[in-house]
C-alpha cells in the first residue's frame, strides 16, 4: 500500500448492492465501522472474490491537495420482475470535503469497442493514476507502474468508470442470453439501469451528470442520453465524446459495421489521409502547415471528389485522369495504386502504402505512428489493451484493495464476435445522429464536446463533421455543441499536449454545463 494514501478498506465477502455505496458520501468514521465488520469471520462457503471496496486516497493537482475516495464494485442489474440480469462492475472517485454535492457533477466515463472496458479512459487520461501511454504507438510492458496523473478530472468532476457487460469484470447472470447486453439497444439500457441504482444509492440525483464516452463508446453516451431522459427522467448535463461513431455510414467495410462502404466514406476519409501524410513530409510545398492541407482536402472531397465517385465509370477519362492526379497530391500515394483502385482507397491500401518506400506500415489508431509491418499487431487495439488488463489487475488489487482470481477482460473477443446490430442491423446502418437530435431538443440546457484527433483512421474525424452538420436542430441549439480538434490519433490523449488541452476543454464543457440557468 501507498505511503502516501491513507486508507481504510473495506471488503465485503457477499453479495453486496450499490445501496451499500452510500458510504461514499458519509464521515470517515463510517468506512471504519463497514471495515471491521468486514473483518468478522465469513461463512466457509463465501466467495473468493470482494463485491465492494472502498479506499481513501489524495493526489496534488496543481498545487491543491484533493482528498478522494476510491469505490470497486459489482452492482447487480435486474429485469422488470426483479430477477437478476448481471452484475456490473464499476470504480468511483468521489472528492471529500463537498459541502454541497448537489453542485458536484459526476461523470460517467466508458470505453467502446463493442467489446473494450474502460481501463484506457481510467489508466490513460482521466483517473487519478495513469499510466503513461506512448506517441509511438508501443504498448505499455504489463510490468509498467501508474503514478499521480496531473491532468485527472477529478479537480472539476467526480468520476464513476464503468465497463459494459462482457468486460472488465462485469458479467451476465448465469442463463441470461448474451443478446440481452451484446447490441446497442440493450447495451445502452444496462447502462441506463447502472446510472439511475448508482444516483440514488448515493444520493446524487441533483448533481450536473455527464457522460465520456470513446469510440462506440461516444455511440452508446448518445443512445444513453436519450434513453435516461425519456424513461428514467434522468436528465444529463452534458455529452463529452472522444472519437466518436455518429454515423456508421460514414466507415469503410474493414471497420465492421453493419453496412458496406459508400462513395461516401471514402470522399471523408481524404482529410485523415491528407493530415497523416503531411506529417510524414509526403504532400508538396503547397500545403506547409497541417492546418493548410486538411482545410484543402475537406474543400476537394466533398466538392470534386464525391460527385466524381458518384459518377462512377460513366466518368470521362480525362476527368478521371483529373481526380487521380489530385487524390495523388493530398495523400502522398501513387497515381497508378489510385487508379487501379477505380479512384478509391481503402484505408488499409493507404496505410500500407504511404511508407513502402521505408518497408513501414502506418497505424490505424494513429497516422503519425510507424510500425515495422510484422510488427502491427503490437500498434492495434489488441496489443495496447493486453498489456493494460495486466496492469489493471495489479492497479485494483494494490491500490483500490480488489483482488480478484479470474481475469480482468480488457478487450473481449467474444463481445465483438458475438455483438448484433438488432433492430438497427445491416438494412439499417447504426446511425445515432437523431438519438442525440432528440436529447438535445428535450433538454435543451444539455451540452455536447466532441473531442477528436487528427490522425485517427479508425474514425476519420471528417466522417464525425459530417453527421454533425446534420443534426437539424436550429440555431438555438447549435452553439450547444463544441467541436474541438487535436493533434493526436484514436485515443488523442496518448500525446501529453493533447491530453492537457482536452482536460481544459473538458473542465470548461462541465463547468458551462453546470453552472445554474437563470430565467428572465
Amino acid at each position: 500500500m501507498s505511503a502516501r494514501s491513507r486508507r481504510h478498506v473495506i471488503r465485503c465477502l457477499v453479495a453486496f448492492p450499490l445501496a451499500a455505496v452510500l458510504a461514499l458520501s458519509a464521515p470517515r468514521p463510517w468506512v471504519g465501522q463497514m471495515a471491521s465488520a468486514a473483518n468478522a469471520p465469513q461463512p466457509a462457503d463465501a466467495p473468493a472474490a470482494p463485491h465492494l471496496a472502498v479506499t481513501t486516497h489524495s493526489i496534488t493537482v496543481g498545487g491543491t491537495v484533493v482528498q478522494y475516495t476510491a469505490t470497486a464494485a459489482l452492482e447487480p442489474l435486474t429485469d422488470r420482475a426483479g430477477k437478476a440480469e448481471a452484475d456490473m462492475f464499476f470504480v468511483a472517485y468521489v472528492r471529500q470535503g463537498v459541502a454541497d454535492l448537489s453542485k458536484r457533477p459526476i461523470t460517467f466515463a466508458f470505453n467502446g469497442g463493442p467489446g473494450a472496458a474502460s481501463v484506457l479512459l481510467h489508466l490513460g487520461a482521466l483517473g487519478p493514476k495513469r499510466v503513461p501511454l506512448l506517441d509511438h504507438g508501443a504498448p505499455p510492458p504489463p510490468s509498467a507502474h501508474w503514478s499521480d496523473n496531473p491532468y485527472t478530472w477529478l479537480p472539476f468532476t467526480d468520476l464513476v468508470f464503468v465497463d459494459a457487460v462482457g468486460t472488465g469484470y462485469s458479467r451476465a447472470a448465469a442463463g441470461v442470453p448474451d443478446t440481452t447486453f451484446f447490441q446497442p439497444d440493450g447495451d445502452a439500457r444496462s447502462f441506463a439501469q447502472f446510472v439511475q441504482r448508482y444516483l440514488a444509492a448515493t444520493h446524487r440525483q441533483a448533481s450536473p451528470i455527464f457522460l465520456a464516452g470513446e469510440s462506440y463508446g461516444g455511440t452508446r453516451a448518445i443512445i444513453l442520453a436519450r434513453l435516461l431522459r425519456d424513461e428514467f427522467g434522468i436528465n444529463v448535463s452534458g455529452l463529452i465524446l472522444i472519437s466518436p461513431v455518429v454515423d456508421f455510414e460514414t466507415l469503410n467495410t474493414q471497420y465492421r459495421h453493419p453496412g458496406r462502404s459508400m462513395d461516401l466514406a471514402y470522399a471523408l476519409d481524404v482529410p485523415t489521409y491528407a493530415a497523416t501524410a503531411w506529417y510524414h513530409k509526403k504532400l508538396g510545398p503547397e500545403f506547409p502547415d497541417l492546418a493548410t492541407a486538411v482545410r484543402a482536402a475537406e474543400r476537394w472531397a466533398v466538392a470534386e471528389y464525391l460527385p466524381a465517385l458518384v459518377r462512377g465509370d460513366a466518368l470521362p477519362a480525362p476527368a478521371q485522369e483529373r481526380i487521380a492526379q489530385a487524390l495523388s497530391q493530398y495523400t502522398g500515394i501513387g497515381e497508378a495504386i489510385i487508379r487501379a483502385q477505380h479512384l478509391r482507397l481503402l484505408p488499409n491500401a493507404f496505410r500500407r502504402e504511404l511508407l513502402s518506400d521505408q518497408h513501414l506500415q502506418i497505424s490505424a489508431l494513429d497516422g503519425r505512428v510507424a510500425v515495422d509491418p510484422h510488427a502491427a499487431p503490437a500498434a492495434s487495439t489488441t496489443g495496447l489493451m493486453a498489456p493494460l488488463a495486466a496492469i489493471f489487475e495489479r492497479y485494483a488489487s494494490v491500490e483500490l484493495g480488489y483482488a480478484r482470481a479470474d481475469r480482468y477482460e480488457a478487450l473481449s473477443d467474444r463481445v465483438e464476435r458475438d455483438w448484433t446490430w438488432g433492430a438497427r442491423g445491416p438494412s439499417d446502418v447504426l446511425d445515432v445522429t437523431g438519438d442525440l437530435r432528440d436529447a438535445m431538443q428535450r433538454n435543451p440546457a444539455m451540452k455536447v464536446l466532441v473531442a477528436r484527433g487528427y490522425f485517427d483512421l479508425t474514425v476519420p474525424y471528417y466522417g464525425t463533421e459530417y453527421a454533425l452538420n446534420r443534426l437539424e436542430v436550429g440555431p438555438a441549439l447549435e452553439g450547444n455543441v463544441i467541436r474541438r480538434y487535436y493533434e493526436g490519433g484514436h485515443m488523442l490523449y496518448t500525446s501529453q499536449a493533447s491530453l492537457e488541452k482536452f482536460t481544459d476543454d473538458a473542465a470548461a464543457l462541465i463547468a458551462s454545463a453546470s453552472a445554474p440557468v437563470h430565467h428572465p
